[in-house]
């Protein structure tokens, strides 16, 4: 009985974990008015809908990436970069009868120049720049509509490369209690026998 029990107890269990995403499109038995399919399969649609909610409430919000992107570091890299572009492309534009050394001067006077307005420009577009990317990056439906249109199988393997060893030890913990429900069985026949 033990043995018989931890085979059922593990079976079942290994059956609902498979059961979560298979059979991947809706199976219909005939005689029957309903279809079998997997858990995730069925729901993937809500599924989407939720991780896509969970992901921008508590994950990852517009006003997350707006901390980032506005951070001191990332302000001044931008600086930088803008005053190396309007330097260099001002070098490019200048007339060539021009002294390299006076070419080298206004070139420099235009990366001083930015290095020292773009902050204010920066901050003064700062309420633009936030509206913009909370209006046109919606985290949420991004989330939502990269999970609705994973193949089931891709979605499969990352559920099982992040939760596998936790599904195993569902598995195994199926044949323990089936073994334990077995040994129970055989002591109470063998107690109601005597």
């Amino acid at each position: 009985m033990p043995l018989v029990g931890m085979i059922i107890g593990w079976y079942t269990n290994v059956l609902a974990v498979r059961m979560l995403f298979r059979p991947l499109k809706p199976l219909r038995l005939p005689g029957f008015p309903w279809a079998i399919q997997g858990v995730i399969p069925k729901r993937q649609g809500e599924l989407a809908e939720k991780i896509g909610e969970v992901v921008e409430n508590q994950l990852f919000s517009p006003q997350d990436l707006l901390t980032r992107v506005n951070s001191a570091e990332n302000r001044y890299k931008l600086v930088c970069s803008l005053a190396d572009v309007v330097a260099g492309q001002l070098g490019n534009r200048l007339p060539l009868f021009l002294p390299p050394g006076v070419r080298q001067i206004l070139s420099d006077s235009a990366r001083e120049l930015v290095m020292k307005e773009a902050p204010a420009v920066l901050n003064q577009m700062g309420d633009r720049i936030n509206h913009s990317i909370q209006e046109n990056v919606p985290i949420k439906a991004i989330v939502e509509e990269k999970v609705r249109n994973f193949e089931l199988a891709h979605f499969e393997a990352i559920v099982l490369k992040v939760a596998g060893k936790e599904l195993r030890y569902i598995e195994v913990f199926g044949g323990v209690l089936g073994f334990c429900i077995g040994l129970v069985q055989a002591m109470l026949s063998w107690f109601l026998r005597v």
